[in-house]
């Protein structure tokens, strides 16, 4: 056999074994795993993200001029009011901040989302109306940027920017005495 058979022989047998692999005609073990596919709305991923998203509209609660196409509200508007309904406590009054310009017709936005909330079936009893943004929904990111830069091991990266870390409180003395300084 020559060297070129030999080469032509076993590029057959190789080609052969790709193209058969190691098929059995037994089916494969399962685990015990089972999978949803990507688009499933009951998968745990989408039901969590699905949760704190309307845990989070709840607790910002409010409405601003991008919910409203003059005092109609839209489809953002409805969406959040939506969110709200899902995240709001069960037997608490659904309180709507209404953070919106001087000059918008603040009453007529009220009854907008008030007769689409009354469609949803909530009882007019159980809305209440605040005027300007939920106090409670704003905070200073200072601290939060700072804090960063602590989890990244980077002081420098929040200090450039004129950001100080904020004091180890209590239990936290050990948490960064592996960076550097």
């Amino acid at each position: 056999m020559s060297k070129f058979q030999w080469m032509r022989w076993m590029m057959t047998a190789a080609t052969a074994a790709v193209l058969c692999g190691c098929q059995s005609s037994r089916p494969p073990y399962l685990h015990g795993e089972t999978f949803e596919p990507e688009e499933s709305p009951t998968r745990s991923v989408h039901t969590t993200a699905a949760a704190q998203t309307a845990v989070g509209a709840a607790s910002d609660a409010t409405l601003g001029t991008a919910h409203f196409d003059g005092a109609q509200i839209n489809t953002l508007g409805q969406h959040k009011l939506d969110l709200m309904l899902d995240g709001q406590p069960v037997g608490e009054a659904l309180v709507v901040y209404l953070d919106l310009p001087a000059d918008a017709p603040a009453q007529k936005s009220r009854q907008s989302v008030a007769d689409y909330l009354k469609g949803r079936g909530v009882a007019e009893s159980q809305i209440r109306f605040q005027d300007g943004p939920n106090p409670r929904a704003t905070g200073m990111a200072t601290s939060s940027i700072a804090g960063l830069g602590a989890m990244s091991g980077s002081q420098a990266a929040g200090q450039s920017q004129g950001y100080s870390q904020p004091p180890a409180g209590p239990g936290t003395s050990g948490l960064t005495s592996g960076m550097s300084h």
